[in-house]
C-alpha cells in the first residue's frame, strides 16, 4: 500500500512539473484551431484573444490562441483617430481549455477624455476617447528597419506590459499617462499606417 501511495504521489509531481498545455493557433477572419503546445515557465494560462482593427470603414479580425501569463489576459481598445484596435481575451488554467473565441469588444460612447493623435507627421490633432479608453498613449514602434511615433487613447490594461515591449522583430517603447492631452504633441518621423498591425500584435500578447 505504501508503494502505491508513493507511486501516486510521484505521478502527481510529474504531472505538476509537466506544466500547462494550451491550443496554439492564429487565424485572420475567424476562430482558429491548432495543436496543443507545452507552455513555458511563467505562462500560467491558456488564452484565446480576438483583436479587431477598424480603419477606413473596414474591419479585420484575428483570433490568437496561445499560452500566456495571466497578466496578459486583457480587454480594451486602442484609438488612433483614423484607426481603432480592440481586443477581447478569455483565459483559463486547465489543459487545452482555450477552445472558444471571444467576440471583439464593443466600444462605448465618448467619455470626455481627449488625447493627441498623429496624422502623417503631425501629432497635434486631438481625438475624443470612448468607452474604457482612460489613458493617453505615446509609442515609438520599430519594424522592418523603420520607426514611427503613434499617439492616441488606450485602455489602461493595455499599458500594463511596461515601457519596452517586443514581438519578434517588432519592438515598441510605450508610455501611457492619465489626464486630458497628457501625451504632448510633437512631430513624428514616418507615416504610422505600416506599423499599425505590428503594434496590435505587440499589444495582443506583449
Amino acid at each position: 500500500m505504501v508503494i502505491e501511495v508513493i507511486f501516486v504521489a510521484m505521478c502527481l509531481l510529474v504531472s505538476q512539473a509537466k506544466g500547462l498545455q494550451c491550443i496554439t493557433c492564429t487565424n485572420v477572419g475567424g476562430s482558429c484551431s491548432g495543436d496543443s503546445q507545452q507552455c513555458p515557465a511563467g505562462a500560467d494560462s491558456c488564452a484565446s484573444a480576438t483583436a479587431a482593427t477598424v480603419a477606413g470603414g473596414s474591419t479585420a479580425e484575428v483570433n490568437v490562441k496561445s499560452c500566456a501569463p495571466s497578466a496578459q489576459c486583457i480587454n480594451g481598445s486602442l484609438n488612433l483617430g483614423s484607426v481603432r484596435v480592440t481586443q477581447s481575451t478569455l483565459c483559463c488554467n486547465t489543459d487545452n481549455c482555450n477552445t472558444g473565441s471571444p467576440p471583439a469588444p464593443v466600444v462605448g460612447t465618448v467619455n470626455g477624455r481627449q488625447c493627441f493623435t498623429c496624422e502623417s507627421a503631425d501629432c497635434s490633432s486631438r481625438i475624443q476617447c470612448a468607452g474604457d479608453e482612460d489613458r493617453c498613449l505615446s509609442a515609438t514602434v520599430s519594424a522592418a528597419g523603420q520607426s514611427s511615433t503613434i499617439k492616441g487613447c488606450v485602455t489602461q490594461s493595455m499599458c500594463s506590459g511596461g515601457a519596452s515591449q517586443s514581438l519578434g522583430s517588432v519592438s515598441a517603447e510605450v508610455t501611457c499617462c492619465k489626464g486630458n492631452l497628457c501625451n504632448s504633441a510633437w512631430r513624428a518621423t514616418h507615416s504610422v499606417l505600416f506599423l499599425l498591425w505590428p503594434l496590435g500584435s505587440v499589444l495582443l500578447f506583449h
